[in-house]
């Protein structure tokens, strides 16, 4: 059963400098709903009818992502879509709103650093980014990773470039592919791309010699402590031969690409998808194309 060994010296969700693990907002905590503003940190700005609403929203360059979210949690994707935010970082001298594309570098700059623990670099390349294992262990982990979508879906509607790439694997969900859906050359290549040295040791598995006591299972080592995961229903048990190993070695890309990170694959689908329709997205653009942004 090979072990899918996460480093115990990974970072552990701590929001430093921001909120620590189960600090980060929750619904009964963060009072900002659609088309409200508190006084203290926001201010409404006056327009005329049938123009977009307009918010100016005052947050610090450094956690643009999470003061973002403790002000927007509660807003609709429409709501958001409908809002001209002013986005001022505090501290700034020119007095003047951020473009989108100056105040979205910055929300991407917290987003996607390893150090919040929701998302890190893939072990084939560190400029390509996948959702963290470690972000369950902050319980607000989903809301956050459906607010880092809007993020995402804003930045495409603006036509803002990512500072990073996603994985083919975070793309898939957003354009709505299901892991089972995938053609099994397309999930092993996307496996080679996401991590080379797990894609040659399963390839083996079809290439080579099943190794003895081989079964439907994978283990996850996390602080020290391994966990064993059933591959399919109650499967531990169920030894790997010539007939099935090709089912197993799928079992295992799928469960690396998408299943250990599958709820949070679907709350930042369904985050970028509050922004941007599935119609809108995939119009014109596969993988390769939405890879580009």
């Amino acid at each position: 059963m090979p072990v899918h060994n996460n480093d115990p010296r990974a970072n552990t969700g701590d929001y430093s400098p921001g909120p620590k693990v189960g600090n980060t907002p929750s619904h009964n905590d963060v009072h900002t709903p659609p088309r409200e503003v508190h006084p203290s940190d926001a201010k409404a700005l006056t327009v005329h009818q049938g123009m977009p609403y307009k918010m100016r929203l005052d947050i610090r360059r450094d956690q643009a992502f999470l003061d973002l979210y403790q002000k927007l949690y509660n807003t609709s994707g429409s709501d958001m879509k409908q809002t001209d935010l002013q986005i001022f970082f505090r501290g700034d001298t020119t007095g003047e709103s951020q473009s989108p594309s100056e105040w979205l570098a910055a929300v991407f700059t917290q987003m996607f650093d390893p150090n919040l623990a929701l998302f890190a670099p893939t072990p084939a390349d560190g400029r390509v980014m996948h959702p963290s294992e470690y972000s369950g262990l902050n319980p607000q982990h989903l809301p956050v990773f459906r607010f880092a979508g809007k993020m995402v879906g804003l930045a495409i509607r603006a036509k803002v470039t990512l500072p990073v790439r996603l994985s083919r694997a975070v793309l898939r969900r957003m354009l709505l592919v299901e892991a089972v859906d995938i053609a099994f050359e397309d999930l092993m290549e996307d496996l080679r791309l996401f991590d080379l040295e797990r894609h040659d040791m399963i390839v083996n598995v079809l290439e080579k010699e099943i190794p003895p006591g081989l079964t439907f299972s994978i283990e996850s080592e996390r602080f020290g402590a391994v966990e064993v995961f059933d591959l399919l229903e109650d499967s531990r048990i169920a030894l790997v031969n010539e007939g099935n190993k090709r089912e197993y070695v799928r079992c295992v890309a799928e469960w690396l690409l998408f299943r250990s990170v599958g709820q949070q694959h679907d709350a930042f689908a369904q985050g970028v998808h509050d922004i941007v329709s599935n119609v809108e997205l995939s119009q014109g653009q596969g993988i390769e194309e939405l890879d580009r942004v």
